[in-house]
């Protein structure tokens, strides 16, 4: 790959999704863009990048993200921030909620992935504030269009969900899915 094709790619990714990818990134890109340009049907990474400055061409541009970040995630990955919620936020904000007038607990699941952690949160929310007193919800986001159509549908291996869930986990409402709002 030319250093003006990986510099395009590197600035294109950025704008797009503050990826940030530098030189030691390069092999992966390489990798990842291979798969793109296979689909494409093209063998040089110059003409995969003539193809991704065409204005009509939104939806590459949308795969090659895709393609670029890294989606892992697994449920209460990272456990001791679910437990840091369970034990001392909630509680915390309950107490305070009265006096401070809030009428429910809204929580943020940023680059969510496939919504394990998502849906991890909000058990842990669930486990807490379902008793109809403190109404919550989980806006789960990503830039991937890809890992948000798995989120959404919500169907995970056996495994994966037993493996890393608590003995309480429950089916769920209060949570949706969206797109980063700048993809």
């Amino acid at each position: 790959m030319k250093d003006s094709d990986f510099e395009f790619i590197r600035t294109l990714v950025y704008e797009r999704s503050r990826i940030s990818l530098d030189d030691r990134k390069r092999e992966l890109v390489t990798a990842r863009l291979g798969k793109r340009m296979r689909a494409q049907g093209m063998d040089s990474v110059a003409d995969y990048c003539r193809l991704l400055r065409a204005p009509e061409q939104e939806d590459e541009r949308a795969r090659l993200i895709d393609a670029i970040s890294t989606n892992h995630t697994f449920f209460f990955r990272e456990r001791a921030h679910f437990d840091l919620v369970r034990d001392h936020i909630i509680p915390e904000m309950t107490a305070r909620a009265p006096a401070e007038g809030w009428l429910r607990f809204d929580a943020w699941s940023a680059a969510c992935s496939s919504g394990e952690e998502a849906y991890s949160l909000a058990m842990t929310l669930a486990s807490r504030l379902d008793g109809g007193r403190w109404p919550w919800q989980v806006e789960a986001t990503d830039i991937s269009h890809r890992v948000l159509e798995t989120a959404t549908r919500a169907i995970y291996r056996e495994s994966a969900v037993a493996s890393h869930t608590p003995d309480w986990a429950m089916p769920l409402t209060g949570l949706t899915f969206s797109s980063h709002p700048e993809c």
